[in-house]
């Protein structure tokens, strides 16, 4: 049976749960911490991954800038500061009530029969232009001083920390070690989707050797913690679709297979979009000892609009990828929110839920309606086309584009949305194989979250659709295999969404 992760961003228990905990309860006790893990339990979720870092250390450390130093920072950059507002939940927490809640969490899985994980942001660089950021650790400005970072000509990820340097790779070693003593885990992660730019890569074309030592030193430090604890704990990594393009980053996946180094790798998105076609055949058929799961993002865009994934949406990869012979199923920035009575946190903690609730196997994901959206990549090194099967520009010439949906049940009705960007669509034409498609003008449905979000909070339409875009359906005949080849032909416009709707 497949596993379902569930990653937790440190936004939703630092300044959400903590802070809403602190608020509201006096003389709080660790049992009133339960409530947060145990909204994941008697669902599909079987291991919880915690995030002890963004750029900060969340937890207490002697190695990185942790929480109570950025509760009790006052100047950064040269410029006075005050973080207080959201570090106050956990700072109380540590300070006042000498509670340390991802200890209670990582424990209270075992209660609840989740697998409990630490996950790590590896090269976190959120708000890179700004003058200060609650985010940052000393060592963002010591590293910036020093030219520990992968430099200018990378952009938005400039400041990302190179692992060339030696310093770098030894705080990284020195704080697993360090977390590893303070907790008891069945998993550590290294999370380099935040992010994969670990390396100055179009000018070091060997830089997988550095991390690939970096790899080994790490698995060292979890086999001496395994001793000492007398379990196993595994090692995770979370990387990009692509194997080749993973190496050229500096991450030689074949490799760490080879010498049985990690556990499991999750191939996966960055942010921006879904991924309706990464490779799990291929990692599948190419590494021999390695889990592979697929991660799944929560925002989808099919070509000019942009919305967050849903249930239906994210059962209709996860079928995909499960019927691709996924290991697991793992959500990132998925997270239900604290009880509230605005409407928009009620909508979206309930779309949370019913994620964790019938996304993690075959069984629960075709219980309800599906959909798949066709999306593609949304990073890729130098050098490398970005996989992204849409716009389909039609000039004349027969196009063609073959989607795989994953293997489906017989009794399954599938029907198929076209979106067109054009002033007539009426010289389209669509074929399924060789068998014509007679389209009529309809919408895709919006999921119920998307119905009731308030104005502004989803792009337009269903979410993923642009306005202006006319968008045509049909019922086509259900394929158990789930691969289909859609041919279109015409002289005007262009095909920018395509959607198969499963029920």
């Amino acid at each position: 049976m497949a596993k379902l992760f569930a990653n937790i961003d440190t936004n939703d228990y630092g300044d959400k749960f903590l802070n809403d905990l602190t608020d509201k309860k006096k003389d709080i006790k660790k049992e009133d911490l339960y409530p947060f893990v145990d909204q994941y339990a008697g669902k599909s979720v079987t291991d919880l991954l915690i995030c002890l870092t963004c750029q900060y250390s969340i937890p207490e450390s002697k190695v990185l800038s942790d929480s109570i130093y950025k509760y009790e920072q006052e100047s950064e950059n040269g410029i006075p500061v005050n973080y207080k507002e959201y570090f106050r939940g956990i700072y109380k927490m540590y300070k006042e009530y000498g509670i340390d809640p991802i200890k209670v969490w990582l424990d209270r899985c075992r209660e609840v029969n989740l697998t409990p994980w630490v996950s790590l942001r590896m090269n976190d660089c959120h708000c890179p232009d700004d003058e200060t950021c609650f985010l940052r650790p000393a060592l963002f400005y010591e590293a910036r001083e020093k030219g520990w970072m992968i430099g200018e000509k990378y952009g938005y990820f400039r400041y990302c920390l190179d692992y060339s340097v030696y310093e770098i790779r030894k705080m990284w070693l020195d704080y697993i070690d360090e977390q590893l003593y303070k907790y008891d885990v069945d998993g550590l992660e290294l999370d380099f989707q935040r992010e994969i730019h670990c390396f100055d890569y179009i000018n070091q074309p060997e830089c997988y050797k550095i991390m690939n030592d970096f790899i080994r030193e790490v698995k060292k430090i979890i086999t001496k913690h395994e001793v000492i604890k007398g379990h196993k704990i595994m090692l995770g990594v979370r990387l990009n679709r692509d194997i080749e393009q993973n190496k050229v980053f500096g991450f030689d996946a074949v490799t760490w297979d080879e010498e049985k180094l990690v556990d499991m790798i999750v191939i996966t998105p960055r942010w921006e979009t879904n991924d309706s076609d990464m490779p799990v055949k291929a990692w599948k058929e190419t590494l021999k000892n390695t889990e592979i799961y697929a991660g799944i993002e929560t925002l989808i865009k099919s070509y000019s609009s942009r919305g967050h994934a849903t249930a239906d949406s994210i059962r209709g990869y996860a079928n995909r990828y499960l019927s691709d012979g996924a290991d697991a199923i793992y959500l990132f920035n998925y997270y239900p929110l604290p009880d509230s009575d605005l409407e928009g946190e009620k909508i979206r903690k309930a779309r949370s839920m019913d994620i964790f609730a019938t996304c993690g196997n075959l069984d629960d994901v075709r219980s309800k309606p599906m959909r798949f959206i066709v999306t593609g990549q949304d990073i890729a090194p130098e050098g490398y086309n970005v996989y992204k099967p849409l716009p389909i520009l039609l000039n004349g010439e027969k196009q063609n584009i073959k989607v795989n949906i994953g293997k489906l049940p017989a009794e399954k009705k599938v029907k198929l949305f076209i979106g067109i960007e054009a002033a007539d669509a009426s010289e389209t034409e669509v074929k399924v194989f060789e068998n014509k498609l007679n389209l009529s003008r309809e919408n895709p449905k919006p999921s119920d979250m998307q119905e009731n979000l308030t104005e502004g909070e989803i792009v337009c339409g269903c979410g993923y659709i642009s306005n202006g875009t006319l968008t045509y359906s049909a019922t086509v005949e259900t394929l158990t295999s789930g691969e289909y080849e859609i041919n279109f032909s015409g002289n005007k416009g262009k095909i920018t969404y395509i959607e198969f709707y499963i029920e």
